[in-house]
């Protein structure tokens, strides 16, 4: 019988710590790969561990010497080998590479935190539970895409062909959603705790509101939008109100919602108020106020709710229009530092706080406005079809099918989720069905066409008829591509320009990385929004 070592041994662990030898430790994982192939001789383990520390002990020079766990593991092999237990050998190699695989996980959800960590420390003014919940997502959109997306589609977000957003709510929540004030006027708020009555004051009327948006920001990752939040208001008003209440009740409103965002939740969705095409004085006080509060809170530096003014012959856009007045304002607040959209009302769209722009959803509507969204990034498909001698319309045929995927594998997702997940979006209705869920629209943005046609052609389409042809191409390409994913998918797809936003900073740094600067193209801070013309056009025309 082998002799045991005559001095103790000190093991160094794999996080670097020194411990004492555990003789049980060694018996204990050759009974553990025995038993898996029906093996339950203890005294035999007990041998054969004797045997893993005498040989363990003759490598050692000194009494000092400290072993690591790595060399006791290939000792305990080969010892099982030598002695003829080839198969049990064989179940420790296996549970040995197990344990290897679940140890680099955890190193690597180490690595993902600390980036997310680090990243936030470089934040200024980001106090500890918007952190917090900043590190939570980040770690959970790397999960997502690690462990839950194709390789071709991890693949594309990671080398930045596209951006997949709400990758931290992915299959959790929809992109965004309506918050149908009025149906909320008339019938109460159903909470957690019951039934908010209909509001019967100004004060009612804002705190019902907060709690409306409340009620829905969980439910969704992206944005929130009320549309026509003016005309609803001046409906629901009481008829012996003045327009000082009003005014107090517009402030104590963007003042509940400015505590919400001044909190700097990243992630944290915006909602969109429209206002502009009331016209009665009530309605007309309405938006005033929201004005007012708007300028307000830019010239303090705090977080503006974010509004769309929306334009209609007879209503706003000439002197002798009942509105003009309100228009000419809401022109000098956004001029100093934007926080309004402006939007003509003929064909009517819904915007939310992303730039998301959908059609005006039916009266009193609630549920799922979009139920995700994936950005593509023209200018590195231009790049690439160049490097690779490809069409560009090849390469973005290619992602466009990929999105189309990601994006039904999303709705499938949200459509197994009970209705307890969706109270607010769905408080009104039936629950969710997988069809109903299938019909939710999902968008493809597209960004940088502009960047993308001077790879292609060295202009961009707003200084050469030829550019200004091929871009034309480009979209009927998509737009057909995406109309055959639609009928093939039996999904909903919009295609749309998507802004200049965090996704297209992160594709400029990207193909800059990767491509070098180039000039007009990646030497910018971010790509151009959607299918517009770049800042610089003008520039490059004088120099033409």
């Amino acid at each position: 019988m082998p002799i045991p070592p005559q001095h103790p041994l000190t093991i160094k662990k794999r996080d670097g710590r020194l411990v004492a030898f555990d003789r049980s430790k060694i018996v204990a994982a050759i009974m553990r790969a025995a038993q898996s192939v029906q093996g339950s001789d203890y005294r035999l383990a007990e041998d054969l561990a004797d045997q893993v520390i005498t040989a363990l002990d003759r490598t050692r020079d000194t009494p000092e010497t400290v072993s690591e766990v790595e060399q006791i593991q290939d000792g305990i092999e080969k010892v099982l080998i030598e002695n003829g237990h080839a198969r049990t050998a064989k179940a420790f190699i296996l549970y040995r590479a197990e344990r290897s695989r679940v140890r680099e996980k955890k190193s690597e959800m180490m690595e993902w935190l600390s980036d997310a960590l680090q990243a936030k420390e470089r934040t200024s003014g980001i106090n500890a539970p918007t952190k917090h919940h900043a590190v939570g997502r980040a770690l959970t959109a790397q999960f997502n895409l690690q462990r839950l997306l194709p390789k071709f589609e991890r693949d594309a977000h990671q080398n930045g062909d596209w951006h997949i957003h709400g990758l931290g709510d992915f299959g959790q929540t929809p992109h965004s959603g309506y918050v149908p004030l009025g149906e909320i006027f008339r019938e109460g708020l159903r909470t957690t705790g019951g039934i908010l009555p209909p509001p019967n004051s100004v004060a009612d009327l804002a705190a019902v509101t907060t709690a409306s948006i409340l009620g829905a920001l969980p439910e969704v990752h992206g944005a929130l939008c009320i549309p026509n939040f003016d005309a609803i208001w001046a409906l629901h008003l009481p008829s012996n109100v003045s327009e000082g209440e009003l005014e107090q009740g517009i402030i104590t409103l963007v003042h509940h919602l400015n505590l919400l965002m001044s909190r700097q939740i990243e992630g944290q969705p915006r909602t969109t108020f429209h206002v502009g095409l009331e016209t009665s004085t009530f309605g007309r006080t309405i938006t005033r106020a929201l004005l007012q509060q708007l300028k307000q809170l830019q010239e303090s530096g705090r977080p503006t709710p974010h509004l769309v003014f929306q334009l209609q012959e007879g209503v706003n856009l000439k002197p002798q229009d009942p509105n003009f007045s309100l228009f000419q304002e809401a022109l000098d607040v956004a001029h100093p530092q934007g926080g309004i959209d402006f939007l003509h009302f003929q064909n009517p769209l819904a915007v939310f706080g992303d730039q998301v722009c959908l059609p005006c959803p039916p009266a009193h509507s609630r549920g799922v406005a979009l139920g995700a969204r994936i950005t593509i990034n023209l200018p590195r498909l231009a790049l690439r079809a160049k490097r690779q001698g490809f069409e560009t319309t090849e390469l973005l045929c290619t992602l466009l099918d990929g999105a189309a995927r990601h994006l039904e594998e999303r709705n499938k997702r949200l459509s197994h989720r009970g209705p307890e997940t969706f109270p607010f979006l769905y408080a009104a209705q039936s629950p969710p069905t997988g069809a109903a869920w299938n019909t939710a629209p999902v968008a493809i943005n597209l960004m940088g066409l502009a960047e993308a046609l001077r790879v292609l052609s060295g202009q961009d389409h707003g200084a050469s008829p030829s550019a200004q042809a091929e871009g034309i191409n480009l979209i009927k390409v998509a737009g057909s591509r995406v109309a055959d994913l639609n009928s093939t998918h039996k999904i909903n797809i919009i295609l749309q320009g998507t802004p200049a936003d965090e996704a297209g900073q992160r594709f400029a740094q990207q193909d800059r990385r990767e491509f070098g600067i180039i000039r007009g193209i990646t030497d910018k801070k971010t790509y151009t929004t959607g299918i517009g013309l770049p800042h610089d056009s003008e520039a490059d025309h004088a120099r033409e």
